[in-house]
């Protein structure tokens, strides 16, 4: 029961599959660079165990303790011994750290720990979505005949899901009996109020909701469903609807019987430069069609003074 629950909520954190390298300085095992590089990778280790620490909030970037191993056994394959000093600023908070460096060996036990308290922090991830979900829905904050997306109703379902609730209050009473969530919710609380309350309240505004977005797409769709349109590109036209498309040539057309016709559209993007403000990077997203199959998509990008013409981009 606690594997599904950890497993469930692994599939909806925010987490980082990979991280941008530093600069390098130094070098170890033989290469360039490898020093600055295994400071830096390894220092977002720590940083995140220190946002562990502290309960973090969506706005964490966290990796799997499985990534975390993973990384360590790398830089240890590379060459890195337990004595072998790695320098980043994220370690000069450490209590062993001098001038922001911590030997290698310290890595196996900030592993150990961030393994322990990431499974606390997700079982605190969890139970906090649903509060939240719960007060939003009964009070009704967000409610279902709103425009939402199909990926905010389903957030909604499986936030409120009373059984996976039940769960995550058992799984964080192997963890810590007394934690408390947030609003100050203790276990005993949750699984009392809001478990149940989640079986109340959520099936039904989830119906409503997805009753709501089938009438809604249905009533977008008509128009393109009159002219003839249907399959990925009848979906690609609904997702979109109220974007002006892009003819060949670079003419705005949203009128269903020339979309319908078209072999290939075009979508235009476009950000300030933020080194000259005069330029507009336009990004060019180009679908390619076969019958009513997206064929291909492929995007491209070009750097222009604002006041100069788009039309050869799209070719």
């Amino acid at each position: 029961m606690y594997r599904s629950a950890l497993r469930h909520l692994r599939s909806t954190l925010p987490l980082l599959a990979g991280l941008s390298m530093a600069p390098a300085t130094a070098a170890a095992s033989g290469q360039p660079g490898d020093m600055a590089e295994a400071g830096f990778r390894l220092g977002r280790i720590y940083a995140g165990l220190r946002a562990l620490r502290r309960d973090p909030d969506t706005r964490d970037i966290l990796r799997t303790p499985d990534a975390v191993d993973a990384e360590i056994e790398a830089w240890r394959k590379k060459g890195l011994r337990d004595q072998t000093l790695i320098r980043d600023g994220e370690f000069s908070e450490h209590p062993e750290a001098k001038q922001a460096q911590i030997p290698f060996g310290l890595m196996t036990g900030i592993a150990q720990e961030y393994r322990e308290r990431y499974q606390l922090y997700l079982v605190k991830f969890g139970l906090r979505a649903a509060v939240q979900t719960l007060k939003s829905i009964r009070e009704g904050y967000v409610k279902p005949t709103e425009d939402l997306e199909a990926s905010q109703i389903a957030s909604k379902e499986r936030d409120g899901n009373s059984t996976r609730c039940a769960e995550l209050v058992a799984l964080g009473r192997t963890l810590d009996p007394a934690m408390t969530i947030a609003y100050d919710w203790t276990l005993d609380m949750i699984e009392k109020e809001i478990c149940p309350a989640l079986a109340e309240h959520v099936p039904a505004w989830v119906a409503t909701a997805r009753a709501s977005y089938r009438a809604r797409r249905a009533k977008e769709a008509a128009p393109f469903v009159a002219a003839g349109i249907t399959g990925e590109k009848l979906d690609l036209l609904v997702t979109y609807v109220g974007v002006s498309w892009r003819l060949p040539g670079g003419e705005k057309t949203d009128a269903p019987a020339r979309l319908a016709k078209a072999p290939v559209l075009y979508q235009l993007l476009d950000s300030q430069d933020k080194d000259d403000p005069r330029y507009l990077i336009y990004t060019v997203r180009r679908y390619q069609f076969s019958g009513d199959r997206i064929a291909r998509v492929s995007e491209s990008q070009a750097r222009r003074h604002y006041q100069a013409a788009v039309s050869d981009l799209f070719k």
